[in-house]
């Protein structure tokens, strides 16, 4: 998991770690990464004349660990954009070395 994990993938973590299916290793999501909802459309409010509009709604309907809206990894690896470049795997590497410690 990543800053950049989002959506449905974000939930699947959550999942995960809420129900100790799996170890989640990486960075902590973004804030509210596990708010979801949808947009809805709407065309001229009231009896004005007010422009075509939309609203997003927001829903929290996922048990989670989340602390104040992050979810954190059970490992905390960074991701180093450097480390990829240079044809590395840092964060894969590091997990690596956890399992052959166990």
């Amino acid at each position: 998991m990543s800053r950049n994990t989002s959506s449905i993938a974000a939930s699947f973590c959550n999942i995960l770690q809420y129900n100790g299916s799996a170890t989640l290793v990486g960075e902590p999501l973004c804030r509210n990464a596990l708010c979801f909802g949808e947009t809805v459309t709407g065309e001229i409010w009231l009896s004005s004349l007010l422009y075509e509009t939309s609203i997003a709604t927001t829903e929290y309907d996922e048990y989670t660990l989340a602390v104040d809206g992050v979810l954190m990894p059970d490992i905390a690896i960074p991701y180093i954009a450097e480390d990829y470049l240079s044809g590395q795997d840092a964060m894969l590497d590091k997990v690596l070395e956890i399992i052959k410690q166990q």
